[in-house]
């Protein structure tokens, strides 16, 4: 008995250290990996001096760091990677050495992810609530990592608007669990889950409120972005829409006809999802520009109010919708293509003009250059994830029709990624950007594919 508790223990010591080691490692290739966005980007002044449209968790963290004169970007990193390394921890307990290499290997390979632990944006803590929770939900085995889980779901919600879409499956998933583990002391744990679960909005609602007189977000950027950018299709009726919109209209009509000519051009379906999304941008942020005085005043009137112009523009124009939501669906798949083909494009096609130049190269934030050959083959390596995403959503549809068994954690995986998915799609555009919060569910349910076709091979083997 004293061999085995000793045997234990040692076994306990090494698994620390490892993990300790496995942390200044992960550190280390954090540091050296590339830095691909610049360290300040254009939304970053929001989470700076606390913007009306941003939730204010991060502008508390950046509070934080400069009470205890503490370095930003060195928290970033170092919170970053311990949450990465709990993931790899949690992997590793399920899964094995091997399946967590290549989740290693493939995490620290996309430069892109790991380049947002140093850039001044919310992302890189909220990168680290959402590994922080897929991790729990791996380790399943005792109460405290439920009320971990909902702590990080209020990070979550706390952190970016669309931080809710996230946290809310994670909280249902652990309210299931917990019925399912624990049905005598049920309420209780669950009161004391959803107590846990508050602690960081309630701060942040604080915060927020101490500064601001009420909640204020981008959607009516959105549902302008969308309606100027659907009134270039054919079937677009300005007659269908408020009177006080019909000037700005019919100039956005013509504007976004020549886009829509141009774009059906582009055989290319990651190109043009691309483009869309950016073009989209252009009519959020920058249609604006081109209207009167009188327009502009008539145009802040309307932001005020989205609503209704989102409910009049699905019930006039649900096709187009669904077709530009479909195009942003594919669109969050691509690496840049635009850096890619666009160039070949025109210059193969040097009779066709891009239109609104200018205002589309003034969509996007600043980015270092990357060698297109490497964006190619991250291109390509993004359309296989893409392509597996879409058969494992078929593959579990078919079982679940079929009455068989699915791995639940898997399933709730695809789900998280899917309906996430669909709402950015749906309400926002499409950017890599907004993949990168679940690219570690991703690469889990590639690596859970490729583990699925080898068993099965060996099997029948």
């Amino acid at each position: 008995m004293y061999l085995t508790n000793n045997k234990s223990f040692t076994s306990s010591i090494r698994d620390k250290i490892g993990y300790v080691l496995l942390f200044f490692i992960s550190f280390y290739l954090l540091s050296i990996s590339p830095q691909i966005l610049a360290q300040s980007q254009p939304d970053s002044s929001d989470y700076l001096f606390g913007s009306s449209t941003r939730k204010h968790l991060y502008t508390l963290v950046i509070i934080f760091c400069k009470k205890i004169n503490f370095e930003l970007i060195l928290f970033q990193k170092i919170f970053f990677t311990s949450s990465l390394v709990f993931l790899f921890y949690a992997l590793n307990k399920k899964f094995g050495m091997l399946f967590t290499i290549f989740f290693i290997i493939l995490i620290f390979s996309n430069f892109y992810y790991t380049t947002f632990s140093k850039t001044i944006l919310a992302e890189s803590i909220f990168f680290s609530f959402i590994n922080f929770s897929i991790g729990l939900i791996f380790l399943e085995k005792f109460f405290v990592a439920y009320l971990f889980l909902g702590f990080f779901s209020g990070c979550i919600i706390s952190t970016k608007s669309i931080g809710p879409v996230i946290a809310i499956p994670f909280i249902i998933f652990a309210i299931i669990e917990i019925y399912i583990k624990t049905k005598k002391n049920f309420f209780f744990l669950i009161l004391l889950f959803i107590i846990t679960s508050m602690i960081v909005p309630t701060i942040e609602h604080y915060k927020y409120f101490s500064e601001q007189q009420e909640r204020k977000t981008v959607f009516s950027h959105s549902v302008l972005g969308k309606v100027f950018l659907i009134s270039g299709y054919k079937s677009f009726k300005i007659e269908n829409y408020p009177k006080n919109l019909s000037q700005m209209l019919q100039l956005s009509k013509k504007k976004f006809e020549e886009v829509h000519f141009f774009l059906d051009k582009i055989k290319n379906p990651i190109l043009k999802a691309d483009l869309m999304a950016d073009y989209e941008a252009v009519a959020q942020y920058q249609m604006v520009y081109f209207f009167s005085d009188e327009d502009k005043s008539k145009y802040e009137h309307i932001k005020k109010k989205p609503m209704k112009l989102f409910l009049d523009l699905i019930a006039n124009n649900p096709f187009e919708y669904i077709n530009i939501s479909l195009s942003h669906y594919i669109g969050l798949w691509s690496t840049g293509s635009k850096f890619i083909f666009l160039e070949k494009f025109l210059s193969k096609n040097n009779d066709i003009n891009q239109p609104m130049k200018n205002e589309f190269d003034n969509s996007s934030g600043p980015m270092k250059s990357i060698d297109t050959k490497l964006l190619m083959v991250t291109q390509i390596f993004f359309i296989i994830l893409f392509a597996n995403i879409i058969l494992l959503t078929v593959y579990f549809g078919f079982r679940l029709l079929m009455g068989k068994k699915i791995n639940p954690i898997f399933f709730f995986l695809l789900i998280l990624l899917q309906t996430y998915l669909a709402l950015v799609s749906l309400t926002n555009i499409a950017t890599i950007r907004y993949l990168m919060p679940l690219y570690p569910s991703i690469i889990i349910l590639f690596l859970y594919s490729i583990k699925s076709l080898f068993l099965t091979f060996v099997n029948k083997g």
